[in-house]
């Protein structure tokens, strides 16, 4: 197999790798744990008002 076509698809498959391993993160950037239940809580917006619910 010719060495740029290799390059290529080892570059793909590190890009489908890095992908999936960004799955979620965004979702997850406004959970936050309760200090005193610990309960994982989750930030919001509902009509324009900050809300917490439980995730």
């Amino acid at each position: 197999m010719d060495a740029a076509v290799k390059k290529a698809e080892s570059a793909a498959s590190k890009a489908e790798q890095a992908a999936k391993a960004c799955d979620g993160i965004a979702a997850g950037m406004n959970v936050v744990i309760d200090s005193v239940t610990g309960k994982a809580c989750e930030i919001g917006m509902t009509d324009g008002n900050i809300v917490v619910r439980e995730a």
